[in-house]
């Protein structure tokens, strides 16, 4: 009988070719950042409402009162903050711009002094809120969470225009005013606190049919 020859089969393997393979990585890719810009895109939609809320509150002192949207006003005033005859800095970068409705150009000659209003029924309370801050007729908290309040000793004082001030976080930020905080002790002559507040530089801005005065 004839004998039969065993030959060894070699198992081929099928490749893909270079170029197909190159296009399906890309299409994964592609549909993998897809995927992700979708989902950043969903957070920011579901955090916007807090985010806005988190930079101009909807209460101030329990009281309602309704914020106008960035752009229905622009005005301008001045201010400074001392605790113990210390001026604070606001000039840093980390106060500059924090919110559209409401913010400080720190790139201006006098920046880290001058409110920027760009929204209506925005008060000085919502100022300080955007900084971290918190400021009401008996506490001033900065942004690293230090409190000065009036006590036995000390007081906080406000002043606007040269005159006691007396709504404080209520007090609606006007056209060219002057704000002075000043915490320290009760006796203290804080004169020349309120003449080192300078005059708004920012040029004149029409202001809003809501605060017109009144024929």
């Amino acid at each position: 009988m004839p004998k039969r020859t065993v030959r060894n089969i070699k198992r081929v393997r099928v490749r893909k070719p270079k170029k197909e393979n190159e296009v399906l990585r890309a299409a994964y890719a592609f549909l993998l950042l897809s995927g992700i810009a979708a989902a950043m895109f969903a957070l920011v939609l579901i955090a916007a409402p807090a985010v806005q809320q988190a930079i101009i509150p909807e209460k101030v002192d329990d009281e309602q009162h309704a914020v106008g949207p960035p752009g229905s006003t622009h005005i301008h005033a001045t201010f400074r903050v001392y605790i113990n005859d210390e001026p604070l800095n606001f000039g840093l970068p980390t106060y500059n711009e924090r919110s559209p409705f409401v913010h400080l150009h720190i790139d201006n000659p006098i920046g880290g002094q001058e409110i920027h209003k760009h929204a209506t029924n925005i008060r000085l309370g919502d100022f300080f809120h955007t900084l971290g801050m918190e400021f009401n007729n008996n506490c001033f908290t900065l942004d690293t969470n230090e409190s000065y309040c009036t006590n036995e000793t000390h007081t906080l004082k406000f002043v606007v225009n040269g005159e006691p001030g007396k709504d404080y976080q209520n007090t609606d930020i006007m056209d060219r005013d002057k704000y002075l905080i000043s915490y320290g002790p009760r006796n203290e002559d804080i004169g020349d606190q309120i003449r080192a507040i300078p005059d708004s530089v920012a040029s004149p801005q029409p202001i809003t049919i809501e605060e017109q005065p009144e024929a």
